[in-house]
């Protein structure tokens, strides 16, 4: 299945309100917004600390850099709630670059595309995403998020 813009966050969403056991995401920009276009972003935010909440071990990936450059400074604000709802959170060592959008879903199920968790990737943009249930693939991004996670540095 395809996903564009906004039918991206709200169908990722209804994915993460059934997640049981793991989220893992990547993700270059993460955006908490108070702009009123934003309700469905910060509505996705919500349903990850809520399944961070009910004991659904969610692991990010966010791009940082300690010199502030190439990184969005919306990420702080995202990590700082992702980190206060309970999620675990890291960006690569020698402020490298995470570029990777990838959602992966108790083990079963891999959201991956171009969207990041912006309000430009939501209404503006045009993006696009695919919902991926073959189960090699979603074990090989598996395995390459944790080398990358395990390796990085918490924020």
């Amino acid at each position: 299945m395809l996903l564009f813009n906004e039918q991206w966050a709200l169908r990722l969403k209804q994915i993460i309100s059934y997640a049981r056991k793991e989220i893992l995401i990547s993700t270059f920009k993460a955006e908490i917004s108070s702009n009123p276009k934003a309700r469905v972003l910060n509505s996705l935010f919500d349903e990850i600390a809520a399944a961070s909440k009910r004991g659904v071990s969610v692991k990010v990936l966010l791009n940082w850099n300690a010199e502030k450059r190439r990184v969005p400074r919306t990420n702080l604000k995202a990590q700082r709630f992702l980190l206060a709802n309970g999620c675990k959170i890291r960006h690569l060592k020698r402020n490298r670059c995470i570029h990777t959008k990838l959602f992966i879903i108790d083990q079963g199920l891999m959201v991956l595309g171009s969207h990041n968790l912006s309000l430009n990737s939501v209404i503006s943009n045009y993006e696009l995403s695919a919902i991926i249930t073959t189960d090699k693939l979603i074990e090989e991004a598996r395995q390459g998020f944790f080398e990358l996670f395990n390796d990085g540095v918490e924020f």
